[in-house]
């Protein structure tokens, strides 16, 4: 076996000094296999304290990473050696840690406490390999087999269990029988580890070549640590573009990712919603919503993991954008550029590649050539410099204070210079972008003083049929007052009514609470959500973009049900929040008529 020539030392001076010392664990198993080691370990018969002895002798610093358990940590040449007494262990007081340890001065019962063959080999120069349990011979079957009785192994730590599926997607072994067997007996262990030892582990079995075979073959075990993704299991997908399962059609999507920890993570996850939100028609079945119902539940799941902010917001936003369409035009791939950022765009673009490749092939072949056409147009869009984002606008927030505009105001107008921007790049000048803020100004009322725009609210949204008559009910003219007309929903009303209903199963976060009757039209109130049930998804996508796709998913239930496209006008008013804000809102239109009558050339927010 090679060992490079720091460790060569180290057991050198530990043998010379009479003590034995061996390489052991994955450095020895992964030489064997060819593989390269980025870490040594070693094991020796000398007690903490005489390792420290020797090394100072020597002139290796050292620190005592893991005294109570018997490990040195040396460094030469700036690398870490790990130095561990020869040790047994003692009872396992919560399937995870030893009581106490012994330290002992045979390799044999060092090796035997050790959990599976392939990790209990010893070498060193003089003794060769020391392998007791025929590692090396699982090694060449390419086999996981625990050291001893299996149950007692992942009753001592439970880990293990995860370990074993690690390694089998890592190294392309084959879990022995007897091993497989008491992996699924003792797998309910899993609850009593950490949560961030779990994610460690999961991460490593994602990443791994052979991945798919382990997450489809211990689906019950990935079931116990991720309970969230037992619905998905044998879940059928009837329509054209779905040959597998929701949970197969995952796990093949995740092989086909790029070896990324946040997108391997995001894929597994990617169709957790859509075992709750499946409709049927003729068409087969059809999954409205279930990016951003999958968006939600996958935060929760990864803060349990204890997983760090950048994994959670790249793996949220990927997760809650994958079945968007991305066309060729550059104004929608700017806008998508402008939602991720430049660096996401292409994990983007390479996470719906890899969705696809788990379609239906003969219908997602055209998809995938398309989605290889827009990453080159990407590319020319950030090599040319091409504007995407407010920081490469010709104007800035000083600018918009200077011509009076103050708080979340400066912020608004310039998302609306964005989009004119993205629309038409020749307007990107300073005296163009002031010219376009200004008129904005002139027909932007005042917003409601003292409003915390972060917290719990309602927004209305306005609905109307193309020839400007309110679909929901036969009344044209009321206020949600005590003296207000009963409401009578017309035909489309009622049908509008029924879907929002089933909307409110879809989703926790918003519901629509009743309609609001003003003048010449009629409101739909949303109430938004905005509490820890909302979890991270609130952080990459601000409420209005979820209140906007649960319009947008409305509209399609709608529009399904009634074959026609009746929507002509939804906008956003503002949060209102208590009796106080609404009455507010009545005296601005009261004062305003004009720009709440239906049929006029524009819809001011």
């Amino acid at each position: 076996m090679f060992l490079p020539d720091d460790a060569k030392k180290i057991i050198e001076i530990l043998t010379q000094s009479s003590f034995s010392a061996y390489a052991v664990g994955g450095c020895v198993r992964d030489s064997i296999m060819n593989r390269d080691v980025s870490d040594y370990d070693i094991t020796t018969s000398a007690l903490p304290d005489q390792v420290e002895e020797v090394l100072e002798k020597n002139g290796i610093k050292y620190f005592e990473t893991g005294i109570k358990h018997g490990t040195i940590t040396a460094v030469i040449n700036h690398n870490p050696y790990e130095i561990t007494t020869f040790r047994t262990d003692g009872k396992y007081f919560d399937n995870r840690h030893p009581e106490s340890v012994n330290f002992v001065s045979d390799i044999k019962e060092d090796l035997s406490r050790r959990d599976f063959t392939v990790n209990a080999i010893a070498y060193n120069d003089i003794d060769g390999y020391v392998d007791l349990f025929r590692g090396r011979e699982d090694i060449e079957n390419r086999i996981i087999r625990t050291v001893g009785d299996s149950d007692k192994r992942f009753q001592e730590d439970a880990l293990r269990i995860m370990r074993a599926l690690r390694f089998a997607s890592q190294l392309g072994f084959t879990i022995e029988e007897n091993t497989e067997k008491a992996i699924f007996r003792n797998k309910e262990l899993l609850k009593n580890i950490a949560n961030e030892r779990i994610y460690s582990e999961i991460i490593k079995i994602l990443l791994g070549d052979n991945c798919e075979d382990v997450l489809l073959k211990y689906k019950d075990v990935i079931a116990v640590v991720i309970p969230e993704l037992i619905p998905s299991f044998d879940f059928p997908q009837h329509n054209k573009w779905h040959l597998y399962d929701v949970y197969t059609h995952s796990v093949k999507s995740v092989a086909q990712t790029p070896k990324k920890d946040y997108m391997r993570l995001a894929m597994l996850l990617h169709d957790i919603g859509k075992p709750h939100c499946r409709t049927t028609d003729e068409n087969g079945d059809h999954f409205y919503a279930h990016a951003r119902i999958g968006a939600e539940q996958a935060a929760i799941i990864l803060k349990r993991l204890r997983v760090s902010n950048e994994i959670l917001n790249k793996s949220v936003a990927l997760i809650a954008n994958h079945s968007d369409y991305l066309s060729h035009k550059k104004k929608t791939i700017k806008k998508r550029m402008k939602t991720l950022g430049e660096d996401l765009i292409f994990d983007f673009i390479d996470f719906q590649v890899a969705d696809l490749k788990s379609h239906n092939p003969a219908l997602a072949e055209n998809e995938i050539i398309a989605l290889e056409e827009i990453r080159e147009i990407t590319k020319e869009i950030i090599e040319s410099n091409e504007v995407y984002s407010i920081k490469d606008l010709d104007i800035n927030g000083f600018d918009l204070m200077n011509l009076g505009f103050e708080g979340r105001e400066i912020s608004e107008v310039l998302e609306k210079l964005l989009e004119e921007v993205i629309a038409n790049p020749e307007k990107n000048r300073k005296e163009i972008l002031i010219n376009i803020a200004e008129r904005t100004k002139s027909r932007t009322h005042p917003r409601l003083s003292g409003f915390d725009y972060s917290s719990n609210g309602a927004y209305f949204i306005t609905m109307c049929s193309k020839d400007n008559k309110c679909i929901l009910s036969n009344i044209s003219v009321g206020r949600d007052a005590h003296d207000a007309p009963q409401l009578v929903l017309t035909e489309y009303g009622r049908v509008v009514e029924n879907e929002i209903i089933k909307m409110n199963e879809i989703y926790d976060y918003v519901k629509a609470e009743k309609f609001v009757i003003m003048p010449n039209h009629i409101h739909m109130m949303l109430i938004v959500s905005t509490t820890d049930s909302y979890g991270a998804l609130r952080a990459s996508h601000p409420t209005k973009s979820v209140v906007s796709t649960y319009v947008g998913t409305l509209k399609r239930f709608v529009n399904k049900s009634i074959s026609e496209n009746i929507w002509q006008k939804s906008f956003y008013d503002h949060i209102i929040r208590d009796e106080e804000d609404y009455l507010n809102h009545l005296q601005y239109i009261d004062k305003n008529p004009r720009k709440w009558l239906m049929g006029k050339d524009e819809y001011y927010s």
